[in-house]
């Protein structure tokens, strides 16, 4: 299993949450194989993936702020796959799931077993579990803050937790005052949690249960369920993004495959050669080579991901440094100037 991250919405910019992918398993060949790992059987040649949203929501407290407690928050994870929409011939039952889904929020729950939020640790009991959806967590305070979010899988996926990092933002870049006491600042980031060569019941009963019949190419919407309690801030939520956002995602996908083409070439080359010499120690080490291949894998992805980062928060920052001195959107930053 790896994690991409792509994008970002921040008050102040227009991201909205991804369209064109969803959670499907995609295979090469129409008929899928399979291989044994630590005593599973799984599907080689196929993917699931389960878009994400790691975001939070925050609204001015007002004249009911106090020097403690200026915002009540929420910060949430949510499924990002986008809802059928209604069209001619389409059926009242899936127009009507797809409203109910894009009202209340996905429900992952068959996926994700609970969420594990880590706060700053100035908070009662920083470590907060959330165990049913909607996986998310309100609370007030007066700061913004790095916070983490462990997602725990159902036990039939077989996968150890993922933890995701996000900034709880109380402020925009278009109101740093908090002047606007109506409008909430919303910073979410979407993810991608991809289960490469998943386990063959697990992969069989999430496409299924997600519209895919279980079987290779599927991917319809019509499996999506709400959530069973609403999410708060389902109406805050992003919708999808921008052409040129979705063409930048498209690039680092493609990046994405290919790496992990590579990475599956090497490991069924350990696979034969193991298999060649029928010894079990020789297994044994073309298995432990075989995680180190998918060990340095994520640390690609995630390597990628502290650099996309990266850039995105020096483009923010010289984006406010050149908003706080009054130059107009594009105008070199003061400290570009003086260089």
């Amino acid at each position: 299993m790896l994690r991409k991250a792509f994008a970002t919405r921040d008050d102040g910019f227009d991201w909205m949450g991804l369209l064109t992918f969803i959670f499907f398993p995609s295979s090469t060949s129409s008929t899928s194989t399979f291989s044994f790992q630590d005593g599973e059987r799984r599907v080689r040649g196929v993917e699931l993936v389960l878009p994400v949203v790691l975001g939070s929501c925050a609204f001015p407290l007002g004249k009911k702020a106090t020097e403690a407690e200026t915002h009540k928050w929420t910060v949430y994870v949510r499924g990002a796959t986008p809802p059928k929409k209604a069209t001619p011939g389409t059926s009242s039952s899936v127009a009507d799931n797809s409203q109910a889904v894009a009202a209340a929020g996905e429900d992952i729950s068959d996926i994700v077993s609970k969420v594990v939020f880590n706060l700053h640790p100035t908070f009662h009991n920083p470590t907060r579990e959330i165990s049913e959806p909607p996986f998310e967590l309100s609370e007030m305070g007066w700061g913004e803050f790095d916070l983490t979010a462990v997602l725990h899988f159902v036990d039939a996926a077989g996968e150890p937790p993922l933890e995701l990092a996000h900034k709880l933002r109380l402020y925009s870049d278009a109101d740093p005052q908090g002047t606007n006491l109506k409008k909430p600042v919303v910073a979410e980031v979407y993810d991608e949690v991809v289960f490469t060569e998943p386990r063959e019941a697990f992969w069989r009963a999430a496409s299924k249960a997600r519209g895919g019949g279980g079987g290779p190419g599927g991917n319809s919407f019509v499996g999506l369920r709400p959530s069973p309690r609403p999410y708060s801030t389902a109406a805050h939520f992003g919708a999808p993004a921008p052409e040129d956002e979705l063409r930048r995602l498209g690039v680092a996908r493609q990046r994405v495959a290919q790496v992990m083409m590579a990475v599956r070439k090497q490991m069924d080359t350990l696979d034969a050669h193991a298999a060649a010499g029928g010894s079990a120690a020789q297994f044994a080490a073309a298995q432990q080579q075989r995680r180190a291949a998918q060990q340095m894998q994520q640390q690609q992805q995630m390597q990628q991901q502290q650099q996309q980062q990266l850039q995105q928060q020096q483009q923010q920052q010289a984006a406010a440094a050149a908003a706080a001195a009054g130059l107009p959107p594009g105008f070199p930053p003061p400290e570009a100037m003086m260089m």
